[in-house]
Order: C-alpha cells, then structure tokens, then sequence
C-alpha cells in the first residue's frame, strides 16, 4: 500500500502544485480575476487531472489482463477477468483500479488468497504516466515537444477553448506507445516472451500511423525538406527511427539474457519519435542503469531490472525532450 501512495502522490505533485500556483501565483491575476473565478476554475483543472488519472489507471488495469494473457497465447478481450486460485469472477465493484485491491485488503473476496501488490501499482504507474504526460504535453501548450512552436496561452483553458489537435494527437499516440511499453517491459521483467506476430502488428501500426497524420512525428529525419508530408515527415521518420531504434537495442541485448525486449522497444520508440529520440533514449538508459550498479555497489539499494530503467528512460526523454533535442542539435 505504501508504494501505490507513493506512487500516486508523485503523479499528483505536478498538477497539484500547478493548480496552487495557478490560484495563489501571480498576485496580479487575482487582482484581475475574482478569486472566486480562480478557485472554480481550479476545480476544474482538479476534476479534470483526477479523470485523466482515472482514465490512465482503468488502461493500467486493462494491461495487467493483456500481461498475463498474451504470453500464453490467450486473448485479453475473451473472458472476464477471474481469481487465478478459485477461478471465480471478479465483481465489477471489486475491479475498480487501485480502491478495488485497497478495498479487498489485498486478498480474494472468495477465497482470501493474497493478490499480488504488482497489480495496483501498474494501475497507479499507468495513471501516473498518462497524467505526467497530459501536463506535459497538453497543459504546458507543447513546451516538451522539439521543433513546435509552443502554444501562446498554455494551460487548461487553451485545451478547452483552443484545442490544438496536433497536441490532442500526439498526447494521445505518446500515451499509447507508452502504454505498449509498460506492458513489453513487464512481460521482459518476468521473464516471459511476447509472440512475434504480437510485436509485428504494434511496430507497424505505430510506424504507418505517422503516414496517414504527419503531424505525428513533429521531429523530422535531418533538417530541411518536408514535402511530401506523409513521405518525408511520415514515413521516412518511421523507417530510420525503426532501423536505428532496433540497431540500439540489438547491441544493448548482447549484455543481457533476454535479446527481444531492448531491440523492439528501441525500434518502436525511434518509429515513434524517430531516431533522434532513441539514440537519446539509450542515452539515458546508459546514465540511469549506470547510476543503477553505482548505488547498488555502495549502499543497501537493490538493483533495479533493465526493462524498467528502459521505461524510465523513454519517460525522462519525452519529459525532457526539447532540451535533450537542443542539446544535440541546437538551432
């Protein structure tokens, strides 16, 4: 229980804080604006960070039956899910992502067995991580995103008066790649495989999404041309991010026991974001998994697995990404 607090508390500082900064910071606001009309519309932006997290933690849920499901070969939309002990069903009162185990205590309503924690902290990593990257990318008017000019008037009422759907689109394709992500990097960190037609499908899906909607891919393959769109900032960007992304992973695969995991989420972040992002994603994994053995060589700290630090690392880069964009490529 102490983790999913955690876990939650971090997701909710960043909009929490903004939301107090949004009603108490600058005082000029409030002297032009009732601060009654800042405190509703606050309340707004609360409501609509606590759906966010909701919608985020309800797909965490979904992706905890598609983890267990998709290595053995079933189908996570066939059969609702069950206790893995007594077979019975889970209640839909009982389903509720996080509040249903908290609720339970942890264990079976039918049985009493003990239910795993790692199931309600996927739930409150996935909301975390939808939620982080809506203030990221939609709240902040695309301050993260390289190469796109920012939005004037960032914030809330920009989404809801002035919606970008460029912005829209590429939240929503960032949140699923990084959903996919979550779910190759749990089933790497138990050990298991995914089928290779599995992986198949979601690489090209991801890579041809950028073709039909161009805007996808806001990071072109070398400075200059761009016509034709669905060619140049499309596709191309997909194919070289794919190559690179999966040329990184194979050579980052030689160090560990299970090759599959590095080379196709590599290839399926570069065809995400193209190759620039997965050369720095690697980047980061370096630093993070260096930091890693460097705490783990000189304190009680446990040596986190690889999957995970390379789902940190692809989460920084996004966080951070027209800085690390500038950084190697100014101008």
């Amino acid at each position: 229980m102490g983790v999913v607090a955690a876990v939650m508390s971090v997701a909710l500082a960043y909009p929490v804080s903004r939301a107090v900064a949004t009603l108490l910071w600058p005082l000029k606001r409030l002297v032009a604006e009732p601060l009654g009309d800042r405190a509703r519309f606050v309340l707004l932006e609360a409501i609509v960070v606590a759906c966010v997290f909701t919608l985020g933690a309800t797909l965490g849920s979904f992706l905890n039956v598609v983890v267990h499901r998709l290595p053995r070969g079933r189908s996570p939309l066939q059969g609702r899910s069950h206790c893995p002990a007594c077979g019975h069903q889970i209640r839909a009162r009982d389903n509720i992502p996080i509040l249903g185990w908290l609720r339970l205590g942890g264990r079976c309503r039918d049985c009493g067995v003990l239910i795993a924690a790692c199931y309600p902290i996927v739930e409150a990593v996935c909301g975390s991580i939808v939620l982080a990257l809506f203030g990221w990318e939609l709240l902040s008017g695309g301050a993260t995103i390289p190469i796109r000019q920012p939005n004037r008037l960032p914030g809330m009422d920009s989404i809801l008066l002035h919606p970008q759907s460029d912005l829209v689109g590429l939240f929503l394709f960032h949140a699923a790649v990084l959903l996919v992500l979550v779910v190759w990097t749990l089933v790497a960190a138990d050990g298991g495989r995914l089928p290779r037609g599995h992986l198949l499908r979601v690489l090209t899906t991801v890579a041809l999404l950028p073709v039909v909607w161009p805007p996808l891919h806001p990071v072109p393959v070398l400075p200059g041309a761009a016509e034709p769109a669905w060619l140049i900032q499309g596709l191309a960007v997909s194919v070289v991010g794919l190559a690179v992304g999966g040329l990184l992973g194979r050579l980052a695969g030689r160090s560990v026991a299970l090759t599959w995991w590095p080379t196709a989420c590599l290839a399926l972040w570069g065809a995400a974001c193209g190759w620039q992002a997965a050369l720095g994603t690697a980047l980061v994994c370096a630093v993070l998994a260096g930091t890693d053995r460097l705490l783990a060589r000189h304190s009680v700290w446990l040596p986190l697995p690889l999957p995970w630090l390379l789902l940190a690392a692809a989460v920084i880069h996004l966080s951070a990404w027209r800085a690390i964009h500038l950084l190697f490529m100014p101008g």
